[in-house]
C-alpha cells in the first residue's frame, strides 16, 4: 500500500510479476514448445549363393516418420512499478501476441537394392570379377500447419480455445530414383588391372524427356611393387 487503508486496492496484484528487465516471467509463463516424434526403420535383406562363385544379395528398407509439434506463446501480465494508479497497473511487458501453432509432418521412404557378384574360375594368373545391380528409391512427405491467435485462457492450449485470426498452411512433395549398374574387373598376374563401371540412372527431379542418363567409366592400373 501507499497509504494506510488502501491495501484493498492493491491486494489483487499480490503474487504477480513486477515490470523491469527481469525475464523470468517470460521463461516461466511465456509459452512452451512441445513435440512428439515417431521414427520407425525397417531393413530386411537376404543373400543367396546358388552356385560356386555367384553371390546374390537383396534388401528392402523402409522409414516411416511422423512428428506433431505445438508452439504456444502466452501473454504475461506484468504489474507497473509505478503504484500511483491502482486501476491501471497491468501491461504485457515484453510478451507479444499470444497464439497456438500446431504442425504435423508425415514422411515415408522406401529403398530396394539387388546386387549379384560372380567370380570366374580362371587359370592362376587371371582374375575376372563381375557385378550387376539394381537400385530404386522413392519417398513422399507432407505437412499441415495451423495457427490461431488470442487465447481465451493461457492454460487451455487448444486451437479451438482462441478468438483471434486463424491461419492454415500445408505442402507436400515426392521423389523417386531408379538405376541399374555394372562393374567388370580383370587382373593379370596381380600386376595389370583394368576395370569398367557404368550406371544407368533416372530421377523424378528432372523432366520426363531428360530423366535418364548413362554414366560409364574405365580405369587402368599397374602394380609396380609386383614387378
Amino acid at each position: 500500500y501507499l497509504e494506510p487503508g488502501d491495501r484493498e486496492q492493491y491486494e489483487r496484484y499480490i503474487g504477480m510479476y513486477f515490470g523491469g528487465t527481469n525475464f523470468w516471467p517470460y521463461l516461466e509463463d511465456g509459452g512452451r514448445s512441445t513435440w512428439t516424434s515417431n521414427d520407425i526403420w525397417l531393413d530386411q535383406g537376404i543373400e543367396l549363393t546358388p552356385v560356386k562363385g555367384l553371390s546374390i544379395r537383396g534388401n528392402f528398407a523402409f522409414n516411416f516418420f511422423n512428428q506433431t509439434t505445438q508452439d504456444v506463446a502466452s501473454r504475461v501480465e506484468i504489474v507497473n512499478n509505478d503504484l500511483r494508479n491502482p486501476n491501471d497497473m497491468i501491461n504485457f511487458g515484453f510478451s507479444g501476441n499470444d497464439f497456438i501453432n500446431e504442425r504435423n509432418d508425415y514422411n515415408q521412404y522406401y529403398v530396394i537394392n539387388l546386387v549379384a557378384d560372380y567370380h570366374f574360375d580362371l587359370p592362376e594368373r587371371h582374375k575376372l570379377n563381375t557385378m550387376i545391380g539394381f537400385n530404386q528409391e522413392w519417398g513422399q512427405n507432407k505437412f499441415v500447419r495451423a495457427q490461431n491467435n488470442t487465447l481465451i485462457n493461457p492454460e487451455i492450449t487448444d486451437l479451438n480455445a482462441t478468438i483471434g485470426m486463424q491461419q492454415t498452411f500445408g505442402g507436400s512433395n515426392h521423389m523417386a530414383l531408379r538405376g541399374a549398374f555394372y562393374r567388370v574387373n580383370y587382373i593379370f598376374d596381380d600386376r595389370f588391372l583394368i576395370e569398367s563401371n557404368g550406371r544407368y540412372d533416372g530421377t523424378s527431379r528432372f523432366p520426363k524427356d531428360s530423366r535418364f542418363g548413362f554414366f560409364p567409366s574405365v580405369s587402368l592400373g599397374w602394380r609396380l611393387s609386383n614387378e
